[in-house]
């Protein structure tokens, strides 16, 4: 056990020595800051997340690229997007943009 013996304590005398430790509460040379509430104004930005996940908006790039490239047409890409997320139950967000 003796390589505890240079580890801290909850002596007080250990934390007497810091720096600014005579310092109290209510001292006037650094007063406290006061926060002031400042009221939302409708014209402000909101920071929304998409809902959809991150693997779905890439398979979703790296899918259209590949059915434009090799002639599939865009029937056939909405009929299995819509197979792939009623089998996962998924909600999709491509079909609000259209």
């Amino acid at each position: 056990m003796s390589f505890l013996a240079d580890l801290p304590c909850t002596n007080p005398n250990n934390f007497s020595k810091t720096e600014g430790s005579s310092k109290t509460i209510g001292d006037t040379a650094n007063p406290a800051k006061v926060a002031h509430s400042v009221p939302i104004r409708p014209d402000e930005k909101t920071i929304s997340n998409d809902k959809k996940p991150y693997i779905l908006r890439y398979l979703e790039k790296q899918w259209g690229a590949k059915f434009c490239n090799i002639g599939i047409s865009e029937a056939d890409f909405v009929f299995l997007y819509q197979f792939l997320f009623t089998k996962y139950k998924l909600c999709p967000n491509y079909f609000r943009y259209q």
